[in-house]
């Protein structure tokens, strides 16, 4: 039985890529991680751990994570968390403590944080997709894909004799005829794997400098069994071959991926990261797509949350 995630899990996940992205190079991130206690030498667990490595010293960032809603609503946090994270980077050694809260924080809480060192972090939400796009004209988020079609497949058996299609049951003909690419009967023999002429061309190193949106590139892939590791699946059963000689054509296509939210990660001060997050609208390929950086401040709408 799959263990269930505990609640608040995901946001942490999040939180720790964001911090991943803005530590400085060669930090060693963990989430969740277990410090021992100075004073009762009990591990305690934190977030998420930043140890950045400053020669012979290293210090340790720790960041806490809150997702607390009521209904649905995401709620503040106040002062006692706040004061609970002051004793507990003490007792930890550790150099510097973020709080980070889906539902941002209390006047107070803000002050006791500020009074007492604890940087604070809060993630905005444009949740319009027509806003987040009219907002971010100017970016344009594509993703790049290969495509192959086999075009062809000519099978040499041991007798160096060209296999006809009288070898396949109809029905194996019938699959070819849809899909030639993706019709398995190419069987490896010690795992009992079937593979079809498209799943060749992971094997071996195919085409990759091709023009985008130009004309395909067409490559042929030989494979060639010398001995009996490999077999066919034809009408009467398996059998050898010597070689099979597959046609492709490669075609690089650029497939746009239109902004769906934009989350901006930021502290009291400054912004500190954007992700825009976007998605393919085609039914052959469905990719999610994450870009980060810093694109300008969201504007304030109704669309704006914290999350």
């Amino acid at each position: 039985m799959t263990k269930k995630a505990r609640a608040g899990r995901d946001f942490e996940k999040l939180i720790a890529r964001i911090e991943n992205v803005l530590a400085p190079i060669g930090a060693e991130i963990k989430s969740p991680d277990y410090i021992s206690d100075l004073v009762t030498g009990y591990p305690r667990e934190v977030d998420v751990s930043i140890r950045i490595d400053e020669g012979n010293n290293t210090k340790l960032v720790t960041v806490e994570c809150r997702d607390h809603r009521n209904k649905g609503k995401k709620l503040a946090q106040n002062d006692p968390w706040i004061e609970q994270l002051i004793t507990k980077r003490e007792k930890i050694g550790a150099w510097r403590t973020i709080a980070v809260s889906s539902g941002g924080f209390s006047s107070s809480a803000i002050t006791t944080a500020k009074h007492y060192g604890i940087e604070l972090r809060q993630l905005d939400e444009i949740t319009d997709d027509e806003i987040a796009q009219k907002w971010l004209s100017n970016l344009k988020v594509e993703v790049v894909v290969i495509e192959s079609l086999v075009t062809g497949i000519t099978i040499i058996d041991k007798d160096e004799q060209t296999l006809s299609k009288n070898t396949f049951s109809e029905e194996q003909l019938e699959s070819f005829s849809k899909d030639l690419s993706n019709t398995k009967f190419i069987k490896k023999i010690d795992t009992g794997d079937i593979l079809s002429a498209s799943d060749l061309t992971y094997l071996v190193q195919t085409p990759t400098h091709m023009e985008e949106d130009g004309e395909p590139t067409h490559f042929s892939i030989v494979m060639e069994c010398k001995d009996e590791s490999w077999s066919i699946v034809t009408k009467d059963g398996e059998k050898m071959f010597s070689k099979i000689i597959a046609n492709y054509e490669f075609a690089k296509r650029k497939i746009p991926a239109p902004i769906n939210f934009v989350q901006q990660y930021a502290s009291n001060e400054e912004m500190l990261l954007q992700i825009v997050h976007g998605e393919t609208p085609s039914n052959d390929y469905r990719f999610k797509v994450e870009v980060t950086g810093k694109f300008g401040s969201i504007p304030k709408t109704e669309s704006t949350k914290n999350i």
